[in-house]
């Protein structure tokens, strides 16, 4: 009796191991559009700047007089912004 019982659960678990190794084998098939939803949350929706200094500076030559302009800026974080002044 002890046999039999044993013999049975032994095929329940052969059948179990089996029924998962096929259900796995069949399942890691990703269709294109999965695969397109994974790509799409993997990449940012926001392309920018956070924050964005300008500062513009006049510069004069004192052999010419001529004066120059010279804007700096300083871009940095992720945000909406754009880096132009």
């Amino acid at each position: 009796m002890k046999k039999k019982i044993f013999s049975g659960i032994a095929v329940l678990a052969i059948a179990t191991v089996a029924a998962f190794n096929v259900n796995f084998s069949t399942g890691n098939d990703l269709s294109d559009i999965s695969l397109a939803n994974v790509e799409a949350l993997a990449t940012p929706e926001v392309k920018g700047f956070m924050y964005v200094k300008c500062i513009t500076e006049k510069f004069q030559n004192p052999a010419t007089g001529d004066v120059q302009e010279v804007t700096k800026k300083t871009c940095s974080g992720e945000g909406s912004l754009s880096c132009d002044c």
